[in-house]
């Protein structure tokens, strides 16, 4: 098991940002969907991760700093592991219908680079990427700085359909190191920051930063849609623990906005985050 506490704060198929949009909602932004798409605190100290059964993995707990998640300087998750923060479909149950999709796996460049070329179609100002972020479901930022990375990212698109045409995905990213996943995390809030409105199109909301529960190590945003979306809503936040990433993206169709909620979400960020403590190493 892996130990750890929740501090103060966090080719591929394509950007398919709304893969699963454009099947429910033909008018928002194919981008946006498979793509874009705690809690309580908990305090409680976790059992030491690693054994003599598991070697490569310390054993000696790590210790939270009083305002960051633990930045763990060995990678602690690899590829193989990372799944393990996906919904069960037992957990799924309590939420909605499960879809056993099978998990689309790529890379931070290849990602970067479609997320490049599609904003370049479907963006209402090509030109201006400050929003370029928001149109994937995977933890990428498209940024000069991931050019060339080859760490692995994954998707489950669709893994669970919430009411009436709402539906969530996850990703994960294994990052080299805990210090590289909290500067990704630290570069969403700032992303966040300089993108009041994002516009292509068919897609135009207003962008405004989410945070979640105290004590979650995370970023993300809230898109509320204008004009002809007025009312749909898409919630998306990564959390980080040590190396690893996970985004939850939701969408919300207008027609279930009064039914989950931003509480409903952030019950949902926490069997993430809990998944995600658990994880045993193998």
């Amino acid at each position: 098991m892996k130990s750890g506490s929740r501090s103060s704060t966090g080719l591929w198929v394509t950007i398919s940002a709304i893969a699963f949009v454009a099947l429910l909602l033909p008018g928002i932004w194919a981008t946006l969907a498979a793509a874009t798409i705690v809690s309580q605190s908990l305090n409680t100290a976790r059992a030491p991760f690693g054994s003599a059964a598991s070697p490569g993995h310390s054993t000696t707990p790590k210790t939270p700093s009083p305002t960051d998640a633990p930045l763990i300087t060995e990678p602690l998750y690899t590829p193989a592991e990372a799944p393990q923060a996906f919904l069960t479909p037992s957990q799924a149950a309590a939420w909605g219908t499960y879809s056993d999709n099978p998990a689309q796996t790529s890379t931070v460049d290849a990602v970067g680079l479609h997320m490049v070329d599609k904003w370049s179609s479907v963006a209402a100002n090509p030109s201006n990427t400050d929003c370029r972020f928001v149109s994937t479901s995977f933890p990428v930022l498209a940024t000069v700085d991931e050019v060339g990375s080859t760490e692995p990212v994954q998707l489950r698109s669709s893994i669970l359909k919430i009411g009436t045409g709402s539906i969530a995905s996850q990703s994960t990213r294994v990052f080299t190191g805990g210090a590289e996943a909290d500067a990704y995390i630290e570069s969403v809030r700032s992303a966040v920051h300089f993108c009041p409105t994002v516009s292509t199109k068919a897609w135009s909301a207003d962008v405004t930063s989410y945070s979640a529960v105290p004590g979650l190590a995370s970023a993300g945003w809230k898109e509320t849609g204008q004009g002809a979306s007025a009312g749909d809503i898409i919630y998306s936040v990564d959390i980080r623990h040590d190396n690893l990433v996970t985004r939850l993206s939701v969408y919300v169709a207008a027609a279930d906005a009064a039914s989950f909620t931003s509480f409903q979400f952030d019950k949902l960020l926490d069997v993430v985050d809990d998944n995600m403590v658990h994880a045993t190493f193998g």
